[in-house]
């Protein structure tokens, strides 16, 4: 298939790139917490360690879902699909905030995103080799 024009190739890299550097970070902070546990003999530590980062991983979907508008979707709300006793003055403001909380959505999934697959890797490697 033959690429569109208007697609800015820098910026897909460039995207790419802080996916690709976020997951190394969280991946390698996540592996020196077992990896810290199991050469201390302390359990503890692991448990710690994980536990926070399987919290934080909640708090940023929980932070992702209400800056999507407390939805997963991404179909583009309306003014005709607001509630009909509103004014043209709330509509506007709520689609001015709606928008703006999709734009910072979008920036948290590359820290989410990566977080999901570094806890996916995760499980995957303790479902394998245990």
């Amino acid at each position: 298939m033959k690429p569109s024009n208007n697609v800015d190739v820098k910026a897909v890299f460039r995207k790419l790139g802080f996916l690709f550097l976020n997951f190394v970070l969280l991946y390698g902070g996540f592996r020196i917490i077992i990896a810290l546990g199991e050469k201390l003999q302390l359990p503890i530590i692991y448990y710690i360690g994980t536990g926070l980062y399987m919290a934080a991983l909640a708090g940023l979907i929980i932070a992702f879902y209400i800056l999507n508008g407390y939805s997963f979707d991404s179909r583009k709300v309306t003014a005709e699909d607001l509630p009909a006793d509103w004014t043209t003055g709330q509509k506007t403001e709520y689609l001015e905030k709606l928008a703006a909380g999709r734009e910072k959505g979008k920036k948290l999934l590359y820290v989410l995103l990566p977080m999901v697959v570094t806890v996916a890797i995760s499980y995957i490697e303790l479902w394998l080799f245990s």
